[in-house]
């Protein structure tokens, strides 16, 4: 009899510790595990300034919110089928001139740091980041350290190494799990953005847009505007505006303001929204990118996006 308690004491401890190294597996890795995003890193906790022709905006609802990322969907195939040309005699021409004049603005300089903040509607969610950057041209590379959220996150990208791998790691805690690295359109580094971070940068930024007007200067239903000496915090901007007031499945969205700095021509913020959710209504906004801080050509070298820069905590 005693022998049997023995041995039924023995199996119920072995269950007992299997069950609790498999508990505490799971906490750890709970705790432990990272999520890096392509975001856009910190350098001031304060959101960027608004600009004076700012507007109200509305959160969408989870069925708005579905309905316009699958219109995204189909409207991002079809700008990759239409022609890339704008008719002098379209609205849209004199915008697209300037958003390529930008473009070239940008291109002529080899490096740049910046203070990015930006929104973006991922998952039906509004979510805002706030981050130091530095990118250089040539080849293309990424340095990214976050402010808010996920303070102190770092997130490096150099075009061709790494096996066309981010690197990055979390802060606190979450720091235990070390150096990540993850393909830029992979799950896990999309978790938090709506584009990769290839497509990270003031150019690339530009560009996007420059794109998408090639593609709307196919029809007619829009709406320019253009505002001279809008200001962005203590900076002067032209900026651009369209609108298309119907929703339809060729147009991304309902509209895109972009902001060019009158004097450099860099430009410094773009904002995306989409269609009101009823007639009438406020626009949503969809993406919002805001450069501050900029400084331009600093010669930044290939330690400025290796991960064993001393100034670097991987």
């Amino acid at each position: 009899m005693r022998k049997t308690q023995t041995t039924w004491r023995r199996c119920w401890s072995q269950k007992w510790l299997r069950k609790f190294i498999a508990i505490s597996l799971a906490v750890a890795t709970t705790i432990c595990g990272v999520t890096v995003s392509n975001g856009w890193a910190a350098g001031s906790s304060k959101k960027p300034p608004r600009t004076k022709a700012a507007e109200k905006t509305t959160r969408p609802t989870e069925k708005m919110a579905r309905k316009i990322e699958e219109a995204e969907g189909k409207t991002t195939a079809t700008l990759k089928e239409l022609p890339k040309t704008v008719a002098d005699n379209h609205p849209l021409k004199p915008c697209v001139v300037k958003a390529e004049e930008s473009l070239q603005a940008v291109k002529a300089i080899k490096d740049y740091s910046a203070v990015l903040f930006k929104q973006e509607m991922v998952q039906n969610k509004l979510l805002t980041q706030t981050m130091f950057s530095k990118f250089r041209h040539e080849p293309f590379s990424v340095y990214l350290k976050f402010e808010q959220p996920h303070a102190g996150r770092e997130v490096i990208y150099v075009d061709g190494l790494n096996k066309g791998r981010l690197m990055g790691h979390d802060a606190g805690i979450r720091s235990l799990a070390g150096t990540v690295n993850y393909i830029p359109t992979s799950k896990e580094a999309m978790a938090e953005n709506r584009y990769p971070i290839t497509q990270a940068g003031m150019a690339k930024m530009v560009e996007a847009v420059i794109v998408q007007w090639q593609a709307a200067a196919q029809y007619q239903e829009i709406v320019v505007k253009d505002f001279a000496n809008v200001k962005v915090g203590e900076e002067s901007c032209l900026m651009l505006e369209t609108i298309h007031p119907q929703p339809r499945e060729h147009f991304k969205f309902h509209k895109t303001r972009l902001y060019l700095h009158t004097v450099t021509k860099l430009p410094i913020r773009v904002e995306q929204y989409g269609w009101p959710e009823k007639e009438g209504g406020e626009p949503v906004l969809m993406e919002e990118y805001t450069y501050t801080q900029i400084k331009t050509n600093l010669g930044l070298t290939d330690i400025d996006f290796d991960k064993t820069n001393k100034a670097y905590q991987f």
